[in-house]
């Protein structure tokens, strides 16, 4: 298990989840009301401390091999007391700036997922209580709504708890939010089992098989650590 942390935009609706050195940034679209997700891996090499933004594209909920990832800008974190500044350049995408984050909860976890698949999650563990982001696309019938290819992503934020070696956990999705809205996203409840639950990972070794009922659909698929 790596140090995992949140770090969250106020009130925004988007946030960080930082797995080592791996920075997962799970957002909205600008001017639209769809997710978005970017990651950066700031242990790699860099061009004067700044570090390549990847993105995915064309991806299918039924089928996430379709998707494709590509270099979208760069970024470079601060330091400010007890906060972190996220700078960020990316000109096909939200232009030039930074966002002051503030950390939400700390512990340890990873991102996991299926080798060749552009999607998956990321996990942070703190005493019996398990946080995710669940990374993956619309359904196939969705592409009608959307201007941008791009804008099939989607996002899934998961809590819940540890009963005996399972993670039992709610899944919700941020509904009508968009780039820096400033105000709280609503929420739709997705999973389809008691009390919300959607998702349930249960140990493989190092790995977990990741069942889901949700409004999405339902099945499992075995995800494996990729840090």
């Amino acid at each position: 298990m790596l140090n995992s942390e949140f770090w969250v935009d106020g009130p925004n609706g988007q946030g960080f989840h930082r797995v080592g050195n791996f920075w997962y940034w799970y957002t909205f679209t600008e001017g639209e009301f769809h997710r978005r997700y970017f990651f950066s891996n700031m242990d790699g090499s860099s061009q004067n401390g700044w570090y390549q933004i990847f993105t995915t594209r064309d991806g299918r909920f039924e089928d996430s091999t379709m998707a494709v990832a590509e270099t979208v800008g760069w970024a470079r974190v601060t330091v400010e007391e007890d906060k972190l500044r996220f700078f960020y350049k990316m000109p096909t995408e939200y232009g030039i700036g930074d966002i002051l984050l503030t950390n939400l909860i700390s512990g340890v976890g990873n991102a996991y997922g299926v080798p060749g698949n552009k999607d998956g999650l990321t996990l942070l563990q703190t005493d019996n209580r398990c946080f995710a982001v669940w990374y993956g696309y619309g359904e196939k019938g969705d592409i009608w709504k959307y201007k941008a290819a791009n804008q099939t992503q989607r996002w899934w934020l998961c809590s819940g708890f540890q009963v005996d070696q399972d993670y039992l956990l709610k899944v919700r999705e941020a509904v009508n939010g968009t780039w820096r809205c400033f105000y709280t996203p609503n929420e739709e409840h997705c999973g389809l089992g008691d009390d919300n639950i959607g998702l349930l990972l249960t140990p493989v070794g190092d790995s977990f098989r990741v069942t889901y009922n949700t409004t999405m659909g339902t099945g499992f698929v075995l995800m494996k650590p990729l840090l």
